[in-house]
């Protein structure tokens, strides 16, 4: 039977269960709370330019990622 949580954290990273198969989807890098407010004002700041790229020009730089 798989697990209940969706979620489980181990040596820095957070990796996401699929509860109806209890497989792994994938993990990510856990962040120090201390570095938090720092992201945070990044992705502020970065927010206007992405906004102004419209949904085609986030659609083509989302598409170049994966």
């Amino acid at each position: 039977m798989p697990p209940s949580a969706t979620t489980h954290e181990t040596a820095g990273t957070l990796t996401s269960i699929n509860p109806a198969t209890g497989n792994p989807v994938g993990e990510v890098k856990v962040t120090a709370v201390s570095e938090v407010p720092g992201l945070v004002a990044r992705a502020r700041a970065a927010q206007p330019a992405w906004a102004a790229l419209g949904p085609e020009g986030r659609r083509d730089v989302l598409r170049g990622v994966g």
